[in-house]
């Protein structure tokens, strides 16, 4: 929800007069894109094997 309304905040930057911020509108929603993704794929891929080497060395 938080990475939604700061995305829809950021995209009216793309109606600024201000060139530069206008490009930096790109440049950020990228990264909230990467952001939301890495949350959503990389974290939980993280936690999966982590949790299962923690479980392994418990084990030996």
């Amino acid at each position: 929800m938080t990475g939604i309304t700061r995305g829809i905040a950021v995209l009216t930057w793309e109606l600024s007069p201000i060139q530069f911020q206008a490009d930096m509108e790109i440049l950020l929603g990228f990264m909230f894109i990467w952001n939301m993704v890495g949350v959503r794929v990389i974290v939980p891929a993280l936690g999966h094997f982590l949790l299962r080497l923690k479980s392994l060395l418990r084990n030996a």
